[in-house]
């Protein structure tokens, strides 16, 4: 798993540059504004407390996405670079070389039941529903796991990863403990993990692992607000099936591909994602009422029911 490999397909060389260049920015923007809510946590009141603590869980998980495009196409030439890039992700409780493993391991299994964040239950043609899938991402998290499958100096860098994060932990406790221990903490380590874990789910759900067409999920971009929540999120909610049956396509590119792609979709009833909605936008009410839509449906599709977007609602 070389640098060079991870990302030899993407062959526009302006969009690799442009597209790079969006995500180390994007980066260093959302740790920008996590390290200023911390910084004004403690004196703001508790309603503006509850706000910044669900902008925080949103604004922690996003930084997967950037993640997620850093690991397939690395933004730098050198892999001395790429490893420093990958350890400023350390505001996440995890490595990201270890997130690297975790999800080449995910594009070989796509979400069947050898794939570790599958959703399905086990031995069963079901999915997990939503609550059981994140107990379960908080409790298995598989560490161990693919660190034995690491090569040595990727053990060393995802070491060297989870010592910053401590440290990054301990030093804004020293700063303001209580900020970091009601803030922080459970934005960085908790929320993040848990929002990976929603929109995880949702890339999947509803689905038929054993499907190429209906493996994950996409969402249409045939209007201005979806393309503009589509963009935010780096296109990876709207794209994901389309990233998954090529993931070499650089994800500039992803829309466009998809576009061509998008009639042969509904030929086969690919399972269309409601998470492409407001709660990108920090509307917690548009959050909830997808997590009870995608789990009340959530075997449609494996119950042989192939229309992929019955009563799906509007991005919103």
């Amino acid at each position: 798993m070389t640098d060079k490999a991870a990302g030899a397909t993407a062959d526009d060389a302006s969009s690799v540059r442009w597209g790079g260049g969006v995500l180390v920015a994007y980066l260093g923007l959302i740790v920008a504004f996590l390290l200023l809510l911390f910084r004004h946590f403690e004196a703001a009141p508790l309603w503006a407390k509850l706000i910044m603590l669900w902008v925080g869980c949103i604004l922690a998980g996003r930084l997967e996405a950037i993640l997620h495009w850093t690991t397939h196409f690395p933004v730098f030439r050198s892999p001395a670079l790429n490893m420093a890039h990958r350890l400023c992700f350390c505001v996440l409780p995890l490595p990201a070389i270890w997130y690297r493993y975790l999800h080449f391991h995910h594009h070989r299994f796509n979400n069947g039941d050898a794939d570790t964040t599958t959703t399905l239950v086990r031995d069963a043609a079901a999915h997990a529903s939503i609550w059981a899938y994140l107990r379960l991402a908080l409790r298995e998290l598989h560490v161990l796991q693919f660190f034995r499958e690491m090569k040595a100096r990727h053990q060393v860098e995802c070491i060297a990863s989870l010592v910053l994060t401590l440290v990054l932990a301990a030093v804004l406790a020293l700063l303001d403990w209580r900020a970091a221990v009601l803030f922080w903490l459970p934005v960085t380590w908790v929320g993040s993990t848990l929002m990976v874990a929603v929109y995880n789910y949702t890339d999947h759900v509803p689905g038929v692992p054993a499907d190429p067409y209906r493996y994950a999920t996409y969402v249409p971009l045939d209007s201005r607000y979806r393309r503009f929540l589509s963009a935010l999120d780096l296109h990876n909610i709207s794209t994901h099936l389309t990233h998954h049956r090529a993931p070499g396509i650089y994800w500039t590119e992803l829309p466009r591909r998809q576009a061509a792609w998008e009639a042969d979709y509904r030929d086969h009833g690919a399972p269309v994602s409601v998470a492409l909605n407001s709660a990108i936008l920090f509307n917690p009410i548009a959050f909830v009422r997808m997590l009870f839509f995608v789990n009340s449906t959530r075997n449609r599709l494996m119950s042989g029911h192939i229309d992929a977007s019955p009563n799906v609602p509007a991005p919103g």
